[in-house]
């Protein structure tokens, strides 16, 4: 297992990305010296194609900024050079508890990713889907039918998860997404459709209505009582009650 560092215009400090070739053929042990208190055990298990990266031991931050390790499995052609690698074989970001990846075998390119779904947030429609365990990288796809062909929206996608503004989907748009490795893509994703936006209902107008209620007016003379007077009343038209104004 041997670990590259970050370039030199890099800080070095927690929350850089660590490169880590394995070289397989034989299980391997590899104590990584974070600072000079703190050590994480990194463990490959050439067997069941599994590296596992221990919890920090040593003095520990209170609140660990996460590290992202970028997991190269040494071939022909991959893996080579002092450079780091553009297409590592498995991402994880590291925050400080044990974590353990399987690799794929070498040519093996990884299944499709499963769950990706479609829903609109305002004016943005998110994705996601689940994380592939053998896939590294992913590929966000659309067609105007359902089987293609497609046109990419966004590669080089490391978290399950993308958000494009609504202006740019459209409606009858079918999206795909794949998982991309060292041993090549993945076929694509149950796809699915773009849900359109839901227009909202329109409010129902009213129209104010003048009614006339005749009412006996007690304070007139007893000779006129019973005579009627006119008070103006208010009722919109999607509301039954009336409201007269209070006598003064």
């Amino acid at each position: 297992i041997l670990p590259l560092t970050p370039p030199a215009e890099s800080s070095g400090t927690e929350g850089d990305t660590l490169e880590l070739r394995v070289y397989p053929g034989a299980d391997g042990r590899l104590a990584l010296r974070v600072s000079a208190s703190e050590t994480i055990s990194i463990e490959w298990n050439d067997h069941t194609r599994s590296l596992r990266i221990g919890a920090r031991a040593g003095a520990v931050l209170p609140k660990p900024v996460a590290r992202h390790f970028h997991v190269v499995l040494v071939r022909p052609g991959h893996g080579v050079g002092h450079r780091p690698h553009a297409r590592p074989d498995q991402e994880i970001r590291y925050d400080g508890t044990e974590v353990c990846v399987q690799l794929p075998a070498a040519g093996d390119r990884p299944r499709p990713p499963v769950g990706l779904t479609a829903r609109l947030q305002g004016d943005r429609l998110i994705f996601t889907w689940q994380h592939s365990s053998d896939g590294v990288i992913y590929r966000l796809k659309r067609t105007p039918g359902a089987f293609g062909p497609f046109e990419d929206v966004a590669s080089s996608l490391v978290d399950p998860e993308y958000t494009i503004p609504l202006s740019e989907s459209g409606p009858g748009l079918h999206y795909v997404v794949t998982a991309i490795n060292g041993g090549g893509e993945s076929p694509a994703s149950a796809s699915v459709q773009a849900p359109s936006p839901v227009a909202a209902p329109r409010p129902t107008a009213t129209r104010p209505e003048t009614l006339f209620l005749r009412v006996p007016d007690a304070r007139l003379n007893p000779a006129t009582l019973g005579a009627a007077r006119r008070f103006p009343a208010t009722i919109a038209a999607s509301d039954s009650r009336t409201h007269a104004p209070k006598a003064a």
